[in-house]
C-alpha cells in the first residue's frame, strides 16, 4: 500500500459513525467512517482528507466507494485517502487496487488478546 502498511485497530465491526476522527500519527489523514452504500456520508466524506468505509465484504465496494467520492469531489486537487480495516492475514493488494491506500489489521472487539495483535506485528507488514 502506499502510505501504512500494518497498524492494529479494534474497531467492533457493528461501529459506524459518520463524525470525523484524526489519526495519531502526523501523515495519517482520516475522516469519517461509515459502512457502504450509504451516499450522505460519502458528500460528507468528500469535504475531508479521507474515509474509512467499514464492514467491507469486497474490494469491489471500495472501488464503487473511491469513484463516488472521486467525482464528488471533482474540483480539488487536494490529497485524499481510504483506509481499510481488514482481518489478520486478508491479502490488501485487491483493496490497494481498490483505491486504498492505508491498510490496518481490523481485530475481533470481543475476542482479541494482547498475543494475537503481538503475533500479528510481529509478521510484520504483508508482502505486497
Amino acid at each position: 500500500m502506499s502510505r501504512c502498511t500494518t497498524a492494529a485497530s479494534t474497531t467492533p465491526s457493528r461501529a459506524s459513525s459518520s463524525s470525523p476522527d484524526r489519526c495519531s500519527s502526523p501523515g495519517c489523514r482520516c475522516g469519517p467512517r461509515d459502512s457502504p452504500g450509504n451516499v450522505k456520508p460519502l458528500r460528507r466524506a468528500a469535504r475531508h482528507d479521507g474515509f474509512f468505509p467499514v464492514n467491507l465484504e469486497h474490494p469491489d465496494q471500495l472501488a464503487e466507494i473511491v469513484a463516488t467520492i472521486t467525482d464528488l469531489r471533482q474540483h480539488t486537487t487536494a490529497p485524499y485517502d481510504f483506509a481499510v480495516g481488514l482481518p489478520p492475514g486478508t491479502d490488501p493488494a485487491p483493496y490497494a487496487k481498490a483505491g486504498a491506500t492505508w491498510w490496518l489489521v481490523e481485530f475481533p472487539w470481543d475476542t482479541v488478546s494482547v498475543d494475537r495483535v503481538r503475533g500479528v506485528l510481529g509478521d510484520g507488514p504483508a508482502a505486497p
